[in-house]
Formats: C-alpha cells, sequence, structure tokens
C-alpha cells in the first residue's frame, strides 16, 4: 500500500520492504518476518529473540555502502546481510550510504534467551558412555543461583546439588549415599535465577523426569 500505517496478516515467512522521498533522496527500509520457534519478529519494532548459541541473519537494503555495530558478534559489519551471534541481549545499528550520497540510519534489537537442558536418560553402568547426568547449555557465570533435586517415584530425595558447576563438569552418578539405585523414572526439580533476573529452566521446565538405566 501507499498509507504511512499498514496492517499485515502473516501466514508465512515473508519480507516487508517500504521505500520513502525525502528531496532526491529515495529511503528503504524492510524487515524479514520468519516464523520459527528460535526467531520471532514482534510488532513494529525489529526485535528478534534466538536461543543462547544461535545466530541470525540481520538485513538491510537500498544502499551501496553498509556500516553495522557493535561489530563483535558479526561475521562482517560492512555488508547488508550480516550473521549476528550475540551472547546477551544487543542492539545492532546500522548505517547505509547511497551511490548519491544518500545516508540513512537504523537499528534491530536481539534478544539472546538461555536454553538450558538435562537429558531424558543416562546409564551409569560404568562403561564410560553417558554414565552422569549433566547440565548442558548453560554458562556458569550467567547464573546467580541454582539447586537441583532428584527424587525417587515415591518422592523421597536421592541427591541434591547446589553446585552448578559440579553438575556441568561431573553430574550424578546415579547413586544415593554411594549406593546405586535401580534401573528406573527419577523426577528433578530445578530452582535458581540468571544474573538477569530471568528464572533458571531446564528443557525450558522447572520440573521433569529422567530414566536411570543400567
Amino acid at each position: 500500500g501507499s498509507d504511512l500505517n499498514e496492517t499485515i496478516t502473516v501466514t508465512d515467512n515473508d519480507s516487508i520492504y517500504v521505500i520513502g522521498y525525502l528531496n532526491e533522496c529515495e529511503l528503504h527500509s524492510g524487515f524479514n518476518i520468519v516464523l520459527d520457534s528460535s526467531q520471532v519478529y514482534t510488532g513494529d519494532q525489529k526485535i528478534f529473540e534466538i536461543i543462547k548459541g544461535s545466530s541470525i541473519n540481520l538485513n538491510a537494503t537500498g544502499a551501496s555502502t553498509y556500516s553495522w555495530s557493535p561489530p563483535e558478534s558479526l561475521n562482517d559489519k560492512s555488508i547488508a546481510n550480516p550473521a549476528a551471534s550475540p551472547t546477551s541481549n544487543t542492539t545492532y545499528y546500522v548505517t547505509g550510504i547511497s551511490e548519491n550520497g544518500c545516508e540513512s540510519t537504523d537499528s534491530v534489537q536481539v534478544i539472546v534467551k538461555n536454553e538450558a537442558f538435562i537429558p531424558s536418560l543416562f546409564t551409569p553402568n560404568n562403561d564410560g558412555n553417558n554414565d552422569r547426568l549433566l547440565v548442558y547449555g548453560i554458562n556458569e557465570s550467567d547464573v546467580e543461583d541454582f539447586q537441583l533435586i532428584i527424587f525417587d517415584r515415591s518422592g523421597n530425595k536421592v541427591y541434591e546439588s547446589n553446585d552448578l558447576g559440579d553438575m556441568i563438569r561431573n553430574g550424578w552418578d546415579g547413586t544415593n549415599y554411594s549406593t546405586a539405585l535401580n534401573t528406573g523414572i527419577y523426577y528433578w526439580q530445578v530452582r535458581g535465577k540468571y544474573k538477569n533476573g530471568d528464572p533458571l529452566l531446564l528443557n525450558s521446565e522447572q520440573k521433569g523426569k529422567v530414566f536411570l538405566t543400567r
């Protein structure tokens, strides 16, 4: 359309572009809409969410040269569509200059979500493979509080750890006071938070279950 405000109904991945004119300068803007669980476009702001450790392609159009900042987490700050891999929430700014010297600026914010997980099965049979239940996908330095408790089917506590670093490196060996526990389903509960205030979740949940088999 040609109105200043347009309503768009999205049913699939799409790219939206707008062209405006200021004196002799032709102004371009655009954004991609990606319907995906790890990349979310929201509202009329340019805000995307990604899982920590993944990346997203930023996009600018209508210029001859580009300059993005901050450059630290970009694969190339001088192209139209650099890949961004931030480890924390970051607002990227781009300046584009057209062939006739017209300059335009824009920005996009990337929200980084922590996605930690714990396996649903482990095999503590001392074969050197998957012998311990570990926590994955967390940087220890990002976490302020941590507690993991594991219960048996009767609700008895069989393991507890308040040391995230130990759960990342050593984990649980499937014993209770050095006694090997039987094959079966056990239930875990995690408590804690990241330094930014977000709750600490495993597999996107505060509770779950794990199958121990020997």
